[in-house]
């Protein structure tokens, strides 16, 4: 599928799965229909039996190794810059984004099981080149979104007052641009400190971690699919400093963002192999 799609993949599968610790530039929805699978999210660890329902961030690291004879599972991979356009409750995008330490990755949807099963099924049997296919796929997912935070309301327990929503979503729509948190609260009438407070509850950070995480992630994602200069990948995600950019991406994924380049390319050559 086109990157201007919403669903890149949709598929469901039997048997194998990949095993090694692992990231993807999209969100990821799976169902496991049957059988079991060890699921290791960062340093969480999770038993995932039939009628879990998995929720993984992009570029949120895991692995997952089958630890039953059968294992049947669906999994759909969303293109985030559609998914965040297409759906633009931030309550339900929070499942999808940004998860906290706090945040449970794996739902027992047991109770709705025939409701979700049927979301997948459709989500997989709708063909991509029909019309109003895009709109198609945006209510399944806002559908299934909506189940999950109907039946689960503590994963959105954090407060979600309207004017913290609208800040989190010009976060979101303008990471690029120079941002001053103070300038935020002046437009949306919040002084700093409700705004600190109230935005680390519904998002488990402070704005400013949030904005750099934000900015961070969308280089990252031009760093892994471009050759596009890092330089240039840094200055068109809002860092002026190349040198607190590279400090910051080592920070947060551990190497330096020519190391990640390198490694994405490694392993684009180990599945092509």
């Amino acid at each position: 599928m086109q990157d201007s799609t919403m669903i890149s993949s949709a598929v469901r599968s039997v048997g194998k799965v990949r095993n090694d610790f692992h990231h993807h530039n999209e969100y990821e929805i799976l169902f496991v229909e049957d059988g079991a699978v060890e699921l290791q999210v960062g340093q969480k660890h999770y038993t995932a039996g039939p009628n879990t329902l998995i929720l993984l961030a992009n570029l949120e690291k895991h692995s997952l190794s089958p630890c039953s004879d059968t294992y049947a599972r669906y999994c759909v991979t969303l293109h985030v810059p559609v998914t965040d356009m297409c759906i633009q409750d931030p309550e339900l995008l929070n499942l999808l984004k940004n998860h906290t330490d706090t945040f449970s990755h794996c739902l027992d949807v047991s109770e709705i099981r025939d409701t979700v099963l049927d979301i997948f099924r459709r989500i997989v049997d709708c063909p991509c080149d029909i019309p109003y296919a895009d709109q198609l796929a945006a209510c399944y997912i806002t559908e299934l979104l909506i189940h999950v935070r109907g039946r689960f309301p503590q994963l959105q327990e954090q407060t979600c007052r309207g004017r913290i929503l609208a800040v989190q979503k010009h976060l979101d729509r303008h990471f690029a641009e120079p941002l001053r948190i103070a300038d935020i609260c002046r437009s949306y009438y919040i002084s700093p400190h409700y705004l600190s407070h109230q935005f680390k509850e519904l998002t488990g950070y402070s704005p400013k971690q949030y904005l750099t995480l934000l900015r961070l992630k969308h280089a990252a994602i031009s760093i892994h699919d471009t050759e596009t200069p890092i330089n240039q990948i840094a200055d068109a995600c809002g860092f002026s400093d190349i040198n607190n950019f590279c400090k910051q991406f080592k920070r947060e994924y551990g190497c330096t963002p020519t190391e990640f380049r390198e490694k994405s390319k490694g392993d684009l050559r180990a599945i092509d192999n």
